[in-house]
């Protein structure tokens, strides 16, 4: 039988898997009932192993060849929601106040679920060992790195990863990726200015915080504009400014929180250093403390040329070449020890316009099985599952 005929005949398997794990959306690394879902499905699918030691709620499946080897190839599905409520209205609707799968993930799992039935099913061609991560944390707080810091690639033979995200922005039933940077490395910054309070009508009498964090909000405005090649792209946005309690008191303190964003770790590492350039221009000019503090999260997304070749050649026309995006993934991490490739599957439509991160997301589930055809066919392609 066809690989595309045995996979549609997993529809209504992948659509009760979706629609359960919608229904009970969880935070971070607390995904108790989640990882109990998917320990369930494993043991009735037939996974030779299930080690939940790594991470809190993160389960690592094996599924081993037919002839023992010490090759293997690693797949990857994220497993956590985003903290917001829900207005799709569906009868799946999460049952968890305030928590919502509006980001795909419960598409990410139903879809790995779906490829480890299939090659619990054709066992018997594996000539590679199969490790599948389900992980938790990918929004926050990072679930890869731990991961990869307890082990991951020290118990397991992977010799590469493979990782998915559903997205509703490209052409119905499309396969997206691209060679190289596809995702940023990202951070995030707080400027905190202190100076001390004085009568609104007596400035001299203080050190103003917030004329300070103004000056400083749009001298950061040239460190991308002025120091990164116009061919390369970075980003640092201010999202938040907090200053000030009284319209007449000089504000002593302010805040100043934002994301930074690049391809390059370059320009990242730049960036880095004139931010802290500025602080001290800034506190040497309006006489005030400047306090910076950098959080970095995630690595940029870097698949590897031969992968993406090959995703290229088994989705044949269904493939689309896509620009890169300032969004971040910890999958990231995993392509800094092996190999990888990180690709999009098209789940939109006219009928389901709205995009992750929206309390509306909603998708079409059909198109979960061009993902499994995609897992598949890459194995099989990468010499992992013989026919």
């Amino acid at each position: 039988m066809k690989i595309r005929e045995t996979i549609e005949k997993q529809l209504e398997e992948v659509k009760a898997n979706r629609r359960s794990l919608h229904k009970i959306p969880e935070i971070g690394l607390n995904t108790v009932k989640t990882a109990a879902y998917l320990r369930a499905k494993g043991i009735e699918y037939g996974v030779d192993s299930i080690d939940d030691t790594l991470i809190e709620n993160g389960l690592v499946m094996q599924i081993k060849a037919a002839v023992p080897t010490d090759k293997g190839i690693g797949l990857r599905s994220d497993i956590d929601a985003l903290p917001m409520g829900e207005k799709t209205g569906v009868s799946f609707q999460s049952e968890h106040e305030g928590c919502m799968h509006a980001c795909g993930h419960d598409g990410h799992m139903a879809a790995m679920l779906g490829t480890v039935q299939y090659l619990c099913e054709h066992r018997d061609q594996l000539t590679q060992n199969v490790t599948i991560v389900f992980q938790p944390g990918e929004e926050s707080p990072g679930g890869a790195k731990p991961m990869i810091e307890h082990g991951l690639f020290d118990k397991y033979k992977i010799d590469c990863m493979i990782g998915m995200h559903v997205v509703g922005d490209l052409p119905e039933g499309k396969i997206g990726c691209r060679p190289g940077p596809m995702m940023a490395r990202n951070g995030e910054f707080q400027f905190t200015v202190r100076g001390y309070t004085a009568h609104g009508a007596m400035p001299h009498d203080g050190k103003d915080a917030i004329v300070a964090a103004c000056s400083l909000v749009m001298n950061l405005q040239t460190i991308v504009s002025r120091n990164v090649n116009p061919l390369d792209s970075a980003v640092i946005t201010v999202g938040k400014l907090n200053a000030g309690e009284v319209r007449n008191v000089i504000a002593d303190k302010a805040e100043i929180i934002g994301t930074m964003r690049s391809f390059s770790d370059a320009n990242y590492e730049m960036m880095k250093q004139r931010m802290h350039a500025v602080a001290e221009a800034i506190a040497q000019m309006f006489n005030v403390e400047v306090e910076l503090v950098i959080d970095d999260f995630y690595a940029v997304v870097n698949n590897d040329e031969k992968l993406t070749a090959m995703l290229a050649e088994v989705v044949g026309e269904d493939y689309v070449e896509i620009a890169p995006r300032m969004i971040a993934e910890d999958f990231s991490f995993y392509q800094q020890i092996v190999p990888g490739l990180f690709y999009y599957t098209s789940v939109g439509d006219a009928d389901h316009p709205y995009q992750i991160h929206d309390s509306r997301f909603m998708y079409r589930e059909e198109y979960l099985l061009n993902a499994i055809e995609t897992n598949v066919r890459l194995m099989e392609k990468l010499g992992v599952l013989c026919g």
